[in-house]
């Protein structure tokens, strides 16, 4: 492997699974733990890294290399020891940081269920509700997007949204740009809610819209004042997690 990590082709690295990947890269970093110079390395692991489908390990700025190196072997460690963690006990074991639950009505792209699913487990939120069977987060596109999260992030499917919000003690957030919404910055988050995105296309329908307790809105400042709905649940929790009561 250690041969592999130096003289695997880029082509033939980038047809790897993610966990592949981190197999790789681990192999050459420990490869180089104790150079007396590690700029081949740093050559060689940029190379790599560059064709990589995979999380970036985001150090802080004042490391040593041998602090740096070392960071980077326990990084791609703990990612390819949390596999071998019983999913179950991942599923059993997760707790929000945030009592926010995130609802979808007629949400249809595998690729954003699985965006969401991921941000959700980003920021520590409770779990993912949605109106819609298909697609299901064993959905091909939706695992390679949820990178995992899926396993263990709370899921439920309830066909009848309003029925299920109205049994809901907790305030009704719906992201959407409405006459009515109140732009982000001017929202303070309660310290508990229910975050509403709708449809890819046609938004949230009136009917549910007509429930939201608060209606908030994205500002945006070019000509398309559309947002895929993964970057705007990014955009609202980064705000949220800061501003909560």
């Amino acid at each position: 492997m250690e041969k592999s990590a130096e003289t695997i082709s880029l082509r033939k690295f980038r047809k790897l699974s993610t966990t592949g990947q981190h197999k790789v890269l681990l192999e050459l970093v420990e490869k180089h733990l104790h150079a007396a110079d590690l700029r081949p390395f740093h050559v060689r692991y940029r190379e790599l890294l560059d064709g990589a489908a995979i999380d970036r390990f985001a150090p802080a700025g004042n490391l040593t290399d041998r602090e740096y190196i070392l960071a980077l072997q326990h990084f791609h460690r703990s990612y390819l020891n949390r596999l071998n963690e019983p999913v179950e006990l991942l599923r059993e074991t997760w707790e929000g940081q945030f009592p926010v639950t995130v609802v979808l009505e007629g949400v249809r792209s595998p690729y954003n269920l699985g965006s969401i699913f991921r941000l959700i487990d980003n920021f520590g939120f409770e779990k993912l509700v949605s109106n819609m069977k298909n697609p299901k987060p064993d959905h091909p596109q939706c695992q390679k997007a949820a990178r995992g999260t899926q396993s263990w992030i709370p899921f439920s499917v309830e066909p009848n949204l309003k029925v299920f919000l109205a049994t809901r003690a907790r305030p009704l957030v719906a992201i959407e740009l409405a006459p009515q919404s109140i732009p982000l910055f001017e929202w303070t988050p309660p310290a508990e809610c229910d975050l509403l995105l709708g449809n890819e296309a046609y938004g949230i329908s009136e009917e549910l819209l007509g429930l939201a307790d608060t209606i908030i809105s994205i500002p945006m400042q070019g000509y398309k004042h559309s947002m895929n709905i993964s970057h705007a649940l990014a955009c609202v929790a980064s705000y949220l997690t800061v501003n909560i009561e």
